[in-house]
């Protein structure tokens, strides 16, 4: 049950995140890609090694929890860096990994 609070309180902050660096971006808007064949292999390579390191962590929610603020960082990092679509497409293809090989893993996360 406390990895329901952690993952709100994640999601809570990434959202209050997302929503302060969007409103002062200067970069332009991109629609995040629909397909993972759209994101640069670049960005597609640390998203996979970002969920593979989240896979790996199995049944230790202590490291889960601080795993995921990593990701949740490195998103909103690469956001401000490269642009809101960079960041978009590395937390979709994160996702998508985990969704394709940790079944388990993203029915509790997700």
């Amino acid at each position: 049950m406390k990895i329901f609070s952690y993952l709100f309180i994640i999601l809570s902050a990434a959202t209050l995140f997302a929503a302060s660096g969007c409103s002062c971006s200067s970069h332009q808007s991109e629609a995040p890609a629909s397909d993972i064949k759209e994101v640069s292999p670049e960005i597609k390579a640390a998203a996979i090694a970002a969920a593979d390191s989240v896979i790996a962590l199995g049944n230790d929610e202590t490291a889960l929890n601080e795993k995921l603020l990593d990701v949740r960082a490195s998103i909103y990092s690469l956001s401000v860096a490269r642009g809101e679509k960079a960041g978009k497409d590395f937390e979709f293809v994160f996702l998508h990994h985990i969704t394709e090989n940790c079944d388990s893993l993203a029915r509790v996360l997700f």
